[in-house]
């Protein structure tokens, strides 16, 4: 999962995994209400509201580091979210379980081959939202293939990513905000080896021009 380690120990780390996982279940439970009306990524943001009213008291500020890591994104959405359905009978938070694509003017559903749709890009676009896949639909005519995967997590990037075996351009669109950073952190964990080759240049949370990414963050 994350690459964080709570504790050099591995018994205290495994322990204090645990413990802060079961907090993260008693907010769930306690609050979902709330929850289960929010997208996926919103119920994220909202426990981490909830756990930042604890840090430094209830959990650790390793811990909360811990939650807003990617890995532990992927792992809240995914595994926890299975796990909380069975054991409580709940449903989880509203997912778009897809990828808008456009490519050459038209808007499709990326298939399950991506490797497919990469040999035929000049080059890729990727965005948080879908809403701004459609506003860059004229760069498709050209070459670009434009995704906009919705707020799910992102193993598309990390996909893409394994098949970059061309150099091919990946420009990445996303705001100045956690789930920005979120993206931003996937290029760098998955492309340690290639970063001479990437660039990023933008705004940040701190406010200042940020560098050394792993494609063209903006």
């Amino acid at each position: 999962m994350s690459r964080l380690r709570l504790s050099n120990d591995p018994k205290e780390h495994k322990q204090l995994v645990r413990d802060f996982w079961k907090i993260v279940e008693d907010i769930v439970i306690r609050e979902y209400n709330e929850i289960k009306n929010m997208s996926m990524r919103d119920s994220f943001y909202h426990v981490a509201l909830q756990l930042g009213k604890i840090r430094g008291k209830e959990i650790s500020e390793l811990q909360y580091k811990y939650f807003w890591e990617q890995k532990t994104y992927d792992y809240y959405t995914q595994d926890k979210w299975s796990n909380w359905e069975k054991k409580y009978n709940i449903i989880r938070p509203q997912t778009k379980n897809y990828t808008v694509m456009i490519e050459q003017g038209k808007r499709k559903v990326l298939p399950e081959d991506i490797n497919e749709v990469y040999s035929r890009a000049r080059g890729f676009i990727y965005v948080e939202k879908e809403g701004k896949a459609s506003d860059l639909l004229e760069l498709s005519r050209f070459g670009w293939i434009i995704l906009g995967a919705q707020g799910q997590s992102q193993r598309l990037l990390r996909e893409i990513l394994k098949l970059d075996s061309e150099n091919k351009p990946i420009l990445v669109f996303h705001d100045a905000d956690r789930a920005g950073q979120l993206i931003k952190d996937v290029f760098i964990d998955g492309f340690q080896p290639h970063l001479f080759r990437f660039f990023s240049k933008g705004l940040y949370l701190s406010g200042r021009i940020g560098s050394k990414c792993k494609s063209c963050t903006f």
